[in-house]
């Protein structure tokens, strides 16, 4: 964050200008993918599960056991598995949860969250899930453009909600539109996203225990 500080543009990180008041109230609508780090599968991680375990420890201290609740590490399979969830939930999800959160607190413009879930049928990249970036296709209503995979009837339904959320946001500042689940803000119901999977529908945030444990973890993020 330190590198994004100028001294003119943005003299103080984003969180404190939030934390304050001071940011520019409009409406906001964020949310995360939920594989967002799996993209590191092209250059996979060290899974050394002796070294991983050891290196919780180091970093995390007296919260290294809670953490590895959240994120085991027994063997190489789990090892990678967790490094990819943790990078998901302590750089995005929880980036978002705080963003909203702090919109919410200070701000008098209404803030919407969404979880994307969606795989996309995209050969030879499923094994990246809900990838970062995945849900950029739909919500701008370019699915397909390509002929880069063979996308399904569930694709095109959610590509239409999504994009249809979106335009109506930018129209109005608010994403709800006749004949789509009603999006509740985050401050009508802070413990609710948007999911967009096999369609669209508000849903329990995603790995509360996993994003409290970041939201509430106060020590630098690696």
């Amino acid at each position: 964050m330190a590198s994004l500080l100028d001294g003119h543009l943005l003299d103080r990180p984003p969180a404190e200008i939030y934390a304050s008041g001071e940011q520019l109230d409009v409406p906001t609508l964020l949310g995360s993918n939920a594989d967002e780090a799996s993209l590191a599968l092209a250059s996979p991680p060290d899974t050394d599960a002796d070294k991983y375990q050891e290196s919780v420890r180091k970093t995390y201290g007296a919260d290294a056991e809670r953490f590895l609740r959240l994120y085991p590490g027994e063997n190489q399979e789990q090892v990678l598995k967790s490094r990819l969830q943790a990078d998901t939930d302590k750089i995005m999800t929880r980036a978002m949860h705080r963003w909203a959160r702090l919109q919410t607190q200070t701000g008098e413009s209404a803030a919407y969250l969404y979880y994307f879930t969606r795989v996309p049928p995209e050969k030879g990249l499923e094994k990246f899930g809900a990838y970062h970036g995945a849900e950029v296709m739909y919500a701008y209503d370019n699915l397909g453009k390509d002929n880069d995979a063979a996308y399904e009837e569930v694709d095109y339904r959610l590509r239409d909600q999504m994009s249809a959320y979106c335009v109506n946001f930018v129209r109005t500042g608010d994403p709800n539109v006749s004949g789509l689940p009603v999006w509740p803000t985050v401050e009508r119901a802070p413990e609710q996203v948007m999911e967009f999977g096999e369609g669209s529908a508000p849903a329990t945030r995603p790995r509360s225990d996993a994003i409290d444990f970041w939201m509430d973890y106060d020590g630098p993020i690696p």
